[in-house]
């Protein structure tokens, strides 16, 4: 009888070891723009490479696309999409784009990528493609007129549940949750980072992100502050969850008493942060940390 209870409690670990299936952080990814798991839905994924940056992941062509137009500066970063059919990674400013098809994206209607044209016009013929893009035609302006905003609205999350990852670094937010930073665009879902330096080097001053409000936790009170309107202090002796960091606070006051306590170097507001004095205040390898699965 023993024996036959031993047998039986191997079988069940045995079948548990194998049946486990692992959860690799790269499969908890958010896109940065609307927050959705980009490993649900893999043959749709884009990648923003800056350098010496990790690579930032979206859901979807629309929301790469719309993050990156044609008519905006993209301070060397590389662009890349699937192509639908071989769902191989393609230079995303290269590709081929069809509009209008009968093909639905995750986020609802989308441009289709392809890496040549005699794809793209076969897919157009199958699918009732209505117009064929190259990127240089794909400004923000053209981006609002070929696909609906509302779909954005899907996915919205009311509140953490533990388990949402920074959208630059795939770091849980809720391990280090006074150093939470938002963003949030009209009509879309909010995007979480795990701490200012992240939120600062996806949202750095020099960059166009009208419409979209930034938000910072206090270092003092860890009330949610306008990033815009805060108080940074640099080169202090508190490290972030990211290594060194800006420190963010609502009023000067509040910045220069943490200044003298702290042995900070410099205080910023948010207008002086752009992405070069940021790539010069904090250091990049921090941001090389594992987070997230590599493929």
């Amino acid at each position: 009888m023993k024996m036959k209870i031993s047998i039986l409690f191997s079988m069940i670990f045995l079948f548990t070891t194998i049946t486990a299936i692992p959860v690799f952080a790269g499969d908890l990814l958010r896109c940065v723009r609307c927050g959705m798991i980009v490993s649900k839905n893999p043959t749709w994924e884009g990648r923003m490479q800056k350098p010496d940056e990790e690579p930032i992941v979206f859901c979807a062509p629309k929301c790469l696309l719309l993050t990156s137009p044609a008519d905006k500066d993209h301070d060397e970063a590389q662009l890349q999409l699937k192509d639908y059919y071989s769902t191989n990674f393609v230079d995303a400013t290269q590709a081929w784009y069809v509009g209008g098809s009968d093909v639905m994206g995750p986020m609802g209607p989308d441009l289709i990528p392809f890496a040549d044209k005699k794809s793209a016009e076969e897919f157009m013929a199958e699918h009732h493609g209505k117009t064929l893009y190259r990127y240089s035609e794909l400004t923000l302006a053209r981006l609002k007129e070929i696909l609906p905003m509302k779909h954005h609205k899907k996915h919205k999350e009311k509140a953490l549940d533990g388990s949402e990852r920074c959208a630059r670094c795939g770091m849980i937010i809720a391990k280090h949750p006074k150093w939470e930073g938002r963003m949030h665009k009209k009509g879309e879902e909010r995007v979480l980072f795990c701490a200012p330096r992240c939120l600062l080097m996806t949202n750095p001053a020099d960059q166009d992100s009208s419409g979209t409000k930034l938000k910072l936790r206090d270092y003092y009170s860890t009330n949610l502050i306008d990033a815009r309107a805060a108080w940074f202090v640099a080169g202090s002796d508190v490290m972030g969850p990211m290594g060194p960091d800006l420190i963010p606070f609502a009023d000067k006051k509040s910045a220069k008493e943490f200044m003298d306590e702290h042995h900070g170097k410099a205080l910023y507001r948010y207008s002086e942060l752009t992405l070069e004095r940021l790539k010069e205040i904090l250091p990049m390898k921090h941001n090389k940390k594992k987070h997230h699965e590599k493929q």
